[in-house]
């Protein structure tokens, strides 16, 4: 339910609350719903890619997008930079995921229309 405060001097209260009613999922959510959070994670797959392989793979993202992602990717533990960015284990289970979404969007022909 959004807030419906409207005074500034609210705010501060408002938003410890809202903190304190998420769910344990939402601050996924949060990041994996950040524009191209999911792309990144499938582009990665087993390998380990450098900064520039993956600014190749999905060249309509921004350098500063890129780096954005990558750095929240890191904070929630789904990536990590050793020699490449490559995914961690809970970022491959994702991953695996990610297949079955996509299996499930060709079988229903999921299309967005222009």
């Amino acid at each position: 339910m959004p807030c419906l405060c409207i005074a500034f001097r609210c705010r501060l209260v408002c938003v410890s609350m809202h903190r304190k009613s998420r769910q344990s999922g939402d601050e996924l959510f949060d990041v994996l719903g950040r524009r191209w959070a999911l792309r990144l994670v499938w582009e990665m797959g087993d390998a380990a890619l450098t900064y520039r392989e993956l600014a190749s793979r999905v060249p309509e993202m921004s350098t500063s997008v890129l780096t954005d992602r990558l750095r929240e990717l890191r904070a929630a533990r789904l990536v990590e930079h050793a020699n490449g960015y490559r995914l961690t284990p809970v970022g491959r289970e994702l991953r695996t995921q990610l297949g079955s979404m996509r299996d499930w969007a060709e079988r229903v022909g999921f299309a967005v229309d222009s």
